[in-house]
């Protein structure tokens, strides 16, 4: 049986996430493109009430480095405790350098390309990053905050990441209130019907879902049955003619 997810303790900490301390530096490095303070002080209480050995982040950045120093806090020394992907090697950069020498968090480039997967297509990360996670590695903690807000930007990820997952695993996913997001949700329930549940927090910033599948090594089928899917060739047009994106076929 999948494990159920706590809905009441997920409240309690939401409610308690006011008292989760944030060092000022990254208060001071929140901006409209990054976790607000309420998510990140949430997205802290979840670290605390889970401790997670292994955690895979999609989209680098200000919550890299606050991941990085709560786990270093919390005296995690586990190998390989924080994988983090992002589309653009500048971001890399600036996440590499405000790391300064910390060597617990393992960054790795995942441009973004038209991918098939699922029966459908995406323009996401390309799947090439798996390659680089350990093979006797398992995440118990997700974090999607990226790629940026393309059509189903967000909703292939986890399908490429579900074969490396605890069954315990906790997905975060930010920014849930919008449609792309809504949709995303919507299709990995109709993915894996029979271990999925969720708690969304609408208040933070652009909405926050908290969720499990339950059965993450379970292979995604070809298509999935009654996905939601918004036809949207225009969004995929424009990011070839300006991303410089590459197909790719999800393998």
């Amino acid at each position: 049986m999948s494990p159920v997810l706590d809905t009441g303790m997920l409240h309690e900490l939401y409610e308690r996430k006011g008292a989760f301390p944030i060092d000022e530096d990254l208060l001071g490095r929140i901006n409209p493109s990054t976790l607000g303070a309420e998510t990140l002080q949430f997205l802290g209480m979840l670290v605390l009430w889970k401790q997670p050995k292994h955690i895979f982040e999609f989209g680098s950045g200000l919550s890299t480095l606050f991941l990085s120093r709560l786990q270093q806090r919390l005296g995690t020394t586990t190998p390989f405790p924080i994988m983090s992907i992002d589309h653009s090697q500048r971001y890399l950069g600036e996440t590499r350098r405000a790391l300064g020498g910390s060597s617990d968090v393992h960054l790795v480039h995942a441009p973004l390309a038209v991918t098939e997967c699922a029966g459908r297509v995406f323009t996401t990360y390309h799947p090439a990053y798996t390659r680089e996670i350990p093979h006797d590695i398992r995440f118990d903690l997700v974090l999607i905050d990226g790629p940026p807000a393309y059509r189903y930007g967000r909703e292939a990820p986890l399908y490429h990441l579900a074969p490396y997952l605890t069954q315990d695993a906790l997905i975060v996913l930010d920014d849930a209130n919008r449609e792309p997001e809504q949709e995303a949700l919507a299709n990995w329930q109709r993915t894996w019907p029979e271990g999925f549940a969720m708690v969304q927090f609408p208040d933070l910033k652009k909405g926050l879902a908290v969720l499990r599948i339950g059965e993450p090594a379970r292979a995604v089928p070809a298509a999935v049955p009654g996905a939601q899917v918004t036809t949207d060739l225009d969004r995929v047009i424009t990011f070839l003619k300006t991303e410089g994106g590459v197909f790719a076929d999800g393998r």
